[in-house]
């Protein structure tokens, strides 16, 4: 393609004859050839860890295995041949590991999966999916879950479980908390499968909450979040200490942010007709 006729350029991965996308890195092929998941690498900060690695082909060191303390063990992906099939059930028994608790989150491990289903249809686990899309959403608001959803084809977006994962996405995307809450009841069974889903998406909403409103009611608090009684005094007191909530009677304030204030509107031109008069003239002269 194009790219393999840069004059005198070629990728950084050991043995390809690619063009690279810039100077010292790996081509389009080596990296993955998927536009989503360059956006995700620039979006995360992280292009060190999927570029510098790419080196050589596949052996054992690639796939190295960390066990942080608390953390669980963390798998990095690294070389062009993360793709290939025989690489599937390592893989997918880490991504396992990760949606179970037991292993560290990786974007990376779940890309690869998605990747091998991509060019391999057949060894598509549609459960194994929809989990790793749900273990995205409690990412959120980073785009882990955008990258993974444009890397299936429809097929298996409008077959169930994904479909009732999507359907969930659209509704929190889009803060139709209500509708959120009342589709989380069609996909208990798969809910049950990802510890700490309930909890992480409770935390995005009230991220959300706090870059939107400046006071906020318990009631409409607790529709949102889907909690009621102790445990909703129990939220609200652990950020009276820790996020500087202030309650007054029936309401919580929240502390002021770049995001939830009212910003002052310019309404003075920076440029005074009189300097692009002469501008307009000459331009109605030319007509």
């Amino acid at each position: 393609g194009a790219q393999s006729r840069v004059a005198g350029a070629r990728c950084s991965a050991a043995g390809c004859q690619v063009g690279p996308l810039g100077p010292r890195q790996p081509c389009v092929r080596c990296v993955g050839f998927s536009f989503h998941e360059l956006v995700g690498v620039y979006v995360n900060k992280e292009p060190a860890n999927r570029f510098a690695a790419n080196q050589g082909s596949f052996s054992a060191a690639k796939f190295e295995r960390r066990t942080p303390a608390a953390q669980g063990s963390n798998m990095e992906v690294r070389g062009a041949d993360r793709y290939q099939p025989d690489k599937l059930p390592v893989l997918a028994r880490n991504l396992e590991e990760q949606i179970a608790g037991t292993a560290k989150y990786s974007l990376d491990v779940a890309v690869a999966v998605f990747r091998i289903y991509q060019l391999q249809p057949s060894s598509a686990n549609k459960d194994l999916i929809a989990k790793a899309l749900l273990k995205a959403l409690m990412q959120m608001p980073r785009p882990d879950y955008r990258i993974l959803i444009h890397m299936l084809p429809e097929r298996l977006v409008v077959e169930e479980p994904v479909s009732s994962v999507v359907l969930l996405a659209q509704h929190l995307e889009c803060s139709n908390l209500e509708d959120f809450w009342a589709a989380s009841n069609s996909c208990r069974d798969t809910l049950a499968q990802v510890p700490g889903f309930y909890d992480a998406i409770r935390s995005y909403v009230l991220h959300s909450i706090g870059i939107t409103f400046r006071k906020v009611s318990k009631q409409v608090l607790g529709d949102w979040l889907r909690l009621e009684g102790a445990s909703l005094q129990q939220l609200i007191a652990e950020k009276e200490k820790a996020a500087g909530w202030k309650v007054q009677g029936d309401v919580c304030a929240l502390p002021l942010n770049a995001y939830n204030q009212a910003s002052k509107k310019r309404t003075q031109d920076l440029i005074e007709f009189a300097a692009v008069a002469p501008v307009i003239k000459n331009s109605i002269a030319a007509v």
